[in-house]
């Protein structure tokens, strides 16, 4: 086979279509990068309601599967040592 159809996009198109840079996860701001999702973890204060996603770790693919991960571990009540022994 060839290749029929390809598509791409650039931080340019996003920004025309969606109104800014970013097109997945929270506003990539100094903010962001900074410390303002410092707290945010998979356990909410709501009984069974875990958050997942790439902005509970860090940006990107590699962060949406940590942040998998991670909330797994959450539902599953493993804590810290559990990760490391």
């Amino acid at each position: 086979g060839t290749v029929e159809y390809v598509n791409i996009a650039t931080p340019l198109t996003n920004k025309y279509y969606l109104g800014r840079a970013d097109s997945y996860g929270l506003e990539h701001t100094m903010d962001h990068y900074g410390g303002g999702l410092n707290n945010m973890r998979p356990k909410t204060d709501i009984p069974g309601l875990f958050a997942t996603g790439q902005d509970i770790g860090t940006v990107g693919i590699v962060g949406a599967l940590n942040g998998g991960i991670l909330t797994a571990h959450a539902v599953l009540g493993y804590n810290l040592w559990d990760l490391v022994v």
